[in-house]
């Protein structure tokens, strides 16, 4: 038995079904049944599935029937179906090579009858991502969780259906239904499902604006909805749920109503229309009386319930011209764009206004959340030596309790600067000190729209000495590296601590090529704390630690950033209770926690265990233990410098690293690792510590000092000579960015592996770029063979003033913009080139397929060699004129037929024409 099968019923979509297919035959879910139900096409449809199913007979199932509908079809599909679970595709939709394979495995491990996922609705080229939110009614059933109803699109396409449900229940699409056959076969088997499930991504792509799509049109089948409610209230009522459900099959009801209320139509279907405007009120008046009491779906969606329940108001919106309701579209959208730019808008003008504070330095310790690790260490060495005393310091903050916490802190440290400046992250204040501090201190990353000014010295910290894969080897992040890419690049120098980081960190960043820094290999500003055993006996007395053994466990958060997770903290609370049953009366235990964990866990119960002080600097006090506990954080690598008692406590060893990569053998590591709470115990009290840690300091921690705060102060602001180890980074290869829409076709995708593959360019890097909320295809980069590297780009024109903003946002549907506005357009295009790839000149820029008219406009305005790659006749944008398409330097089409499609539409330019890639590279 498979473990899935997708039915795919087909009509007269010969432009399409190539992608679809090839879609399905991509998914990484191998174990996979494709049946296509041919409903009598008349186009070449018939050709394409025969063509298929005699590349791919093992997977492929076809039936050629005479045109009966797509219920149907489907209920054809379903009696051939021999897969576990069932699945259904649209003929013109294509899905995530990953689709099925997540919503299989979210289905066996929660045991659901039902699995959905999110999806992206593609109009035009225009797309927008859509039933992604996180909803706490989803592992449960309708009984438990209602708003399951509510929180689920009818669509069948997006979900996975578990075989024996639909056998068991006798549940078939009713074939009277020309459309809405889907809402009923959903919502009737959501009644009898154990559990439905949702994997939160979006992972179909719904083709909304085909204009040949049943669903596109305004025809009398819309009066289905009608019959489609009857039958499925009948259903209800005859399991005695309805009453129980009424709520929300009245919100499916209205929903559906206003949609179409809603749609667009000639004026030819405007009296169609009407008359389903008022066959809908009349048959939510009859069946649900209460229904303009009912407010639940004008409060879930916004919409003003006193236009919403008066068919007056819909006649009246059908008559206002598309135009109208287009503009108020992107009005809308510029309004949200302005006030997100805000801030960039505010750091626009300090660049562009004002020089650099010769003595202004800005220190940055992770976004303002914390002011602890080597921003604390730079910051003491700023405020306590006299050569800085003129210097203005600025420290950024992310709110009111931490600002607190800063300087309750500074009070603690007794840090002593006239000029100490608390900057709000992303506030006016915050970018007007960004753009004009000389020097820059930083552990993470600047915001997305920062522009590095000519003469501003930056230095990264960024993270401690990995265990886990960073960057493009990550499990899951590895598509979302943009801005600490761009950050690393940006940097004049990057601190790494030795060789192993600094081979990592350039390998998995991809920065080898790019950029010119100079590496800092030089110890972390923290890890000189412990050097100071004065420091750390000092605070054993201050705490009452004199002549007890400290123990400090610093485990690694396992958890999500959004919410707690609760199993992990009733295993710490579970595991710190046995613990601190366990240690003597000599024995503390001093405890450094995740907040989201940590302000759950009441250490007031406890005799033996406390909490890090919240006045402290972290490294400060764990320099007073002598033991360390921790289990998979890079703690470790640090604290080998105090050359004390680590132990791995590594009770989920295996279940962490089930799906982690990991740049060494954990079990390699020259650490006592135990399991259980007992071998512990037993291990802390074991007094000696016979583990050798020279060779791992040797190799990991080499250029730890006691004065590298110093040092780096003084090589970064004062450009003094010092003994830190300094490495130039070099560009000697060519390189070439390429554009291809964010990977959204899967052709498209396809055509750049088969390229990539192939393409020889031993002499020169590659680089794809892409908008990061825009990918489609995250897998696609994960599949990336070494050689070919990737640059993507967060919010992309983010630093703009509002007027920019308005013509950027007017572009994409309206050229006349572009002719009026040119020189100002191009001048933003040039400053986002600027802010996304810094200074990094690519000799190269290819717009490969589609693109929209901004990153057209990206590569055309590029310092480098111009190449357009046409995949089909289709890929030129008729918004952009033709004088900008004949500004690249070469065109390469991708076989003889494209160019003959083009030539025949008109769609060609006068450049420069090259058979391939290979010969613009010879």
């Amino acid at each position: 038995m498979k473990k899935v099968s997708v039915i795919m019923p087909i009509y007269n979509v010969d432009k399409y079904l190539d992608r679809s297919i090839d879609s399905l035959l991509r998914q990484t879910l191998e174990d996979i049944e494709i049946i296509l139900i041919d409903d009598g096409s008349t186009d070449h449809s018939k050709e394409i599935i025969k063509k298929y199913q005699q590349l791919y007979p093992d997977k492929i199932i076809a039936r050629f029937i005479k045109n009966s509908g797509a219920a149907h079809a489907r209920n054809i599909g379903l009696e051939l179906a021999q897969g576990e679970y069932i699945g259904f595709v649209d003929s013109d939709d294509y899905v995530d090579r990953t689709m099925f394979e997540k919503l299989y495995q979210l289905a066996k491990s929660d045991q659901a009858d039902i699995t959905t996922c999110g999806y992206y609705r593609i109009d035009y080229k225009d797309i927008q991502r859509r039933d992604i939110a996180a909803h706490k009614c989803f592992g449960k059933n309708v009984f438990q969780a209602p708003d399951l109803l509510i929180n689920n699109v009818p669509y069948i396409w997006n979900k996975l259906f578990k075989r024996s449900l639909i056998e068991s229940t006798g549940i078939k699409f009713e074939e009277n239904l020309h459309i809405f056959e889907d809402l009923v076969f959903t919502f009737k088997l959501f009644l009898k499902a154990n559990r439905i499930s949702r994997v939160n991504e979006a992972l179909y792509s719904y083709i909304f604006s085909r204009n040949d799509s049943l669903t596109f049109t305004f025809s009398s089948k819309r009066f289905d909805l009608f019959a489609a409610f009857d039958s499925l209230i009948r259903y209800y009522k005859e399991n005695n749920c309805f009453y129980h459900f009424d709520e929300e099959l009245l919100f499916i009801l209205m929903n559906h109503i206003y949609v179409v209320c809603g749609s667009e139509v000639s004026l030819s279907n405007l009296p169609l229309k009407y008359k389903f405007i008022n066959q809908g009120f009349e048959y939510m008046e009859k069946n649900y009386p209460y229904w303009k009491d009912y407010v639940v779906y004008y409060r879930k969606y916004k919409k003003n319930k006193f236009l919403y329940s008066k068919k007056m108001y819909w006649r009246l919106y059908s008559l206002l011209p598309r135009n109208l309701r287009i503009l108020k579209k992107h009005f809308n959208a510029f309004v949200h764009n302005l006030n997100f730019n805000r801030a960039g808008s505010y750091y626009y003008r300090a660049y562009k206004n004002t020089n650099l504070k010769e003595k202004r330095i800005l220190v940055n310790s992770q976004h303002g959340v914390t002011l602890n690790g080597n921003m604390f260490y730079i910051l003491k060495e700023l405020c306590s030596n006299e050569d800085y005393y003129n210097y203005e310091i600025g420290i950024t903050y992310k709110n009111d309790r931490a600002l607190s916490h800063f300087k309750k802190l500074i009070e603690e440290y007794g840090f002593v600067n006239r000029k100490l400046v608390y900057l709000k992250n992303n506030s006016k204040e915050y970018a007007g000190f960004l753009a004009t501090s000389k020097y820059l201190f930083n552990d993470t990353s600047f915001p997305v729209y920062f522009i590095k000014k000519e003469g501003q010295v930056y230095l990264n910290t960024w993270h401690g000495t990995p265990l886990k894969t960073l960057g493009r080897s990550t499990a899951n992040d590895y598509y979302d590296i943009a801005n600490l890419q761009k950050n690393f690049v940006a940097a004049d120098y990057l601190l790494y601590p030795s060789s192993y980081m600094t081979r990592w960190m350039l390998r998995d960043y991809m920065l080898r090529g790019i950029a010119e820094n100079k590496i800092l290999q030089c110890g972390y500003p923290r890890n000189e704390i412990f050097f100071d055993q004065e420091r750390g006996a000092l605070l054993r007395e201050q705490y009452g630690f004199k002549n007890k053994q400290v123990i400090a466990y610093m485990p690694t958060w396992r958890g999500n950033l959004r919410s707690v997770d609760a199993g992990q903290k009733d295993e710490l609370q579970y595991m710190l209770d046995e613990i601190d049953c366990k240690l003597n009366d000599d024995q503390v235990m001093v405890v450094n926690l995740h907040p989201y964990v940590s302000n759950s866990i009441n250490y007031n119960v406890y005799r033996h265990i406390y909490k890090f002080p919240d006045h402290l600097e972290t490294y400060d006090f764990l320099n007073c233990s002598d033991i360390l506990v921790t289990d998979y954080s890079s703690v470790f690598f640090d604290y080998a410098v105090s050359k004390k008692k680590i132990i791995l406590f590594a009770y989920d060893e295996e279940e962490y690293f089930h799906d982690r990569g990991v740049y060494m053998n954990f079990a390699e590591l020259p650490f006592v690792k135990v399991n259980t709470v007992d071998d512990l115990i037993a291990e802390i009290n074991t007094n000696e510590n016979n583990v050798d840690y020279s060779a791992f300091i040797d190799t990991y921690c080499h250029y730890d000092k006691n004065d590298v705060s110093k040092q780096i102060c003084e090589q970064v602001i004062q450009n003094k000579k010092t003994s830190l180890h300094i490495d130039q980074l070099q560009i000697s290869q060519k390189k070439l960015l390429v554009f291809a829409n964010d990977f959204r076709d899967v052709h498209i995708v396809d055509q750049l592996k088969d390229l990539f593959a192939n393409v020889n360019m031993n002499n020169g890097l590659i680089y794809l770029t892409y908008v990061t909320k825009e990918i489609r295809d995250r897998l696609f980069l994960k599949e990336l063979p070494r050689k070919i590297n990737y640059m993507g780009v967060l919010n992309a024109f983010s630093c703009n003033p509002p007027i920019d903003c308005i013509l950027l946002s007017l572009i994409e549907n309206h050229p006349i913009i572009y002719r009026i506005f040119k020189h100002r357009i191009h001048k933003a295009i040039l400053r986002e080139w600027k802010r996304a790839y810094h200074n990094i000149n690519f000799d190269t820029c290819v717009v490969f397929g589609y693109e929209s008219v901004k990153n057209i406009l990206m590569a055309v305005l590029s310092k480098g060699k111009k190449v357009l790659y046409i995949t089909d006749a289709n890929d030129f944008n008729n918004r952009v004129p033709k004088s900008v398409y004949e500004k690249f330097d070469y065109v390469i089409y991708r076989n003889k037929t494209v160019k003959r499609q083009c030539l025949y539409q008109g769609n060609n330019v006068l450049v420069k024409e090259l058979l391939s890639f290979d010969e613009f590279f010879k």
